[in-house]
């Protein structure tokens, strides 16, 4: 059970990373902060107060890559969970994975991000990246191709 009185970094917080799709490429950033620096994964990163999912989505999708989306709806819910040495939670986020395709700009790297690319989902295999985004991505790269779904994402409301 719960307090109100945990430390703010045992409170999960809100997150949000965008699997933007152009043609047959999906955008990737790699993370040039901790945690996971190095790793490459989607864009993203904390919701703000008085934003909603959708408004985090897109500030954080240009703040790190200078790129513009139509932002669908979410595509999956993460919870990430980091613990420390002795197994006590460090911090959680709940992570809002949204579902987008290209509307405008040139992805360069900026803000959290040492380096952006589109890639193909066949070689996602060539990226370390951060654990179960190459097959999220798998999965809903398969999703959009099928005729028969009338959606690949769940819209926010």
């Amino acid at each position: 059970m719960s307090t109100r009185n945990e430390p703010l970094k045992l409170v999960p917080r809100p997150g949000v990373s965008v699997m933007v799709f152009k043609d047959r490429q999906v955008l990737l950033g790699q993370r040039g902060k901790p945690p996971r620096a190095g790793l490459w994964s989607l864009p993203g990163g904390r919701i703000e107060v008085g934003e909603t999912v959708r408004e985090g989505g897109a500030r954080e999708l240009f703040e790190e890559t200078g790129v513009q989306a139509r932002i669908h709806g979410v595509v999956a819910v993460r919870d990430i969970i980091e613990r420390d040495a002795a197994g006590a939670v460090a911090w959680h986020y709940v992570l809002n994975i949204l579902g987008a395709d290209w509307d405008a700009g040139v992805a360069v790297a900026a803000s959290d991000c040492v380096a952006v690319r589109w890639a193909c989902v066949a070689e996602l295999d060539n990226f370390a990246m951060t654990e179960g985004t190459a097959a999220l991505i798998r999965e809903v790269a398969e999703l959009r191709r099928d005729p028969g779904l009338v959606a690949w994402y769940r819209p926010l409301l």
